[in-house]
């Protein structure tokens, strides 16, 4: 009986300790670059636009751009450069709430699997509109990366969208 009354109170402080650990709360990755432009059209518009894939090789500047599953989370977009270099990636946040869309690369000559960028479109008033772009690179990676090479794609970005909207 002794046992059993042993093992039980065993059991059970064995599942209380477990119970009330906790694991460390997830570090959000502060962005590598920012980079933000105020464009002369409403929010809603320029969203529009920069969520819509058949537009993604008009403003990125690439050579192609494809991404097969159309607007939708978890499709698959491919690009080459004017170099002939590819990259694959995948819209993996698509929110029309937020105005977000993210993508995530799974291969690049920049860096494979660690890193992303993502495009957050804000109101700014009846006909004004600002397009912030996040580059997100884990920590650990930062020194592989080509960060210099992504703030020219960036900078092309911020070139084509107020050729589009601020004419």
């Amino acid at each position: 009986m002794r046992s059993k009354v042993f093992y039980i109170l065993a059991l059970l402080l064995i599942c209380c300790s477990t119970a009330s650990a906790q694991m460390a709360a997830a570090r959000k990755i502060p962005p590598a670059i920012t980079m933000n432009v105020l464009l002369n059209q409403p929010a809603d518009v320029v969203w529009k636009y920069l969520s819509n894939p058949e537009d993604f090789k008009e403003y990125m500047g690439f050579k192609d751009v494809k991404c097969y599953k159309g607007r939708v989370r978890d499709a698959n977009v491919y690009i080459t450069f004017e170099n002939g270099k590819e990259r694959e990636q995948s819209i993996s946040v698509l929110n029309d709430e937020t105005m977000q869309i993210n993508f995530f690369v799974q291969k690049s000559d920049y860096l494979d699997d660690k890193w992303g960028y993502a495009f957050r479109v804000y109101s700014r008033g009846n006909n004004k509109s600002n397009v912030e772009l996040l580059l997100y690179v884990m920590e650990s990676e930062r020194e592989k990366f080509s960060m210099n090479e992504m703030e020219n794609e960036f900078k092309l970005i911020v070139k084509n969208l107020k050729g589009k909207f601020n004419k």
